[in-house]
């Protein structure tokens, strides 16, 4: 008996069609039939349970551990007209870090993640750490990659646009 995708974990009792536990599951040794002495003998203890549940949810935490510190955000802010090197509009907080890990990683980061409050003013590559640690202790870092907004693009995508709209009406 194993875990099975799809159907469920070890020791589970499961509903599937007849053809299919007759056919496929049974012969393979993959489930056996739900009879009072099969349930007796597959069944998991709440011990054996919970020990099992934790040790998924640690490799799936050392999983998501291991992308954050892997995977890099990108955030464009405008440039400066005054300083080419700083951007125009609100500073790369922590917050504005974790709403881009959401929306670029797919993963829901707590403000209490970031061990800075510091807030990024410039154009470049930054290490945030954060509150997060692997299993052999190692701490985790997210790069964050600020870029520039390049105006010149939207400014020519909306002189086409405008262009688009002008053939139209004429």
């Amino acid at each position: 008996m194993q875990d099975l995708k799809g159907l469920g974990r070890q020791g589970d009792v499961v509903q599937i069609k007849r053809g299919r536990m007759r056919h496929e599951l049974y012969p393979s040794g993959d489930a056996a039939y739900a009879t009072p002495e099969n349930i007796a003998k597959y069944a998991l203890t709440d011990a054996e349970k919970l020990s099992r549940d934790a040790n998924t949810q640690e490799g799936v935490l050392e999983k998501l551990l291991r992308a954050l510190s892997r995977k890099s955000v990108v955030l464009t802010r405008l440039a400066s007209s005054n300083d080419p090197d700083r951007f125009v509009g609100p500073t790369v907080s922590p917050e504005s870090i974790r709403k881009a890990v959401l929306r670029q990683l797919g993963i829901q980061l707590d403000p209490s993640h970031f061990l800075t409050e510091a807030e990024i003013k410039t154009y470049g590559t930054f290490k945030v750490p954060l509150n997060l640690r692997l299993p052999d202790d190692q701490q985790i870092e997210l790069t964050v990659h600020v870029d520039r907004r390049n105006k010149e693009i939207q400014g020519a995508s909306a002189t086409s646009a405008n262009a688009v709209a002008a053939g139209r009406t004429s």
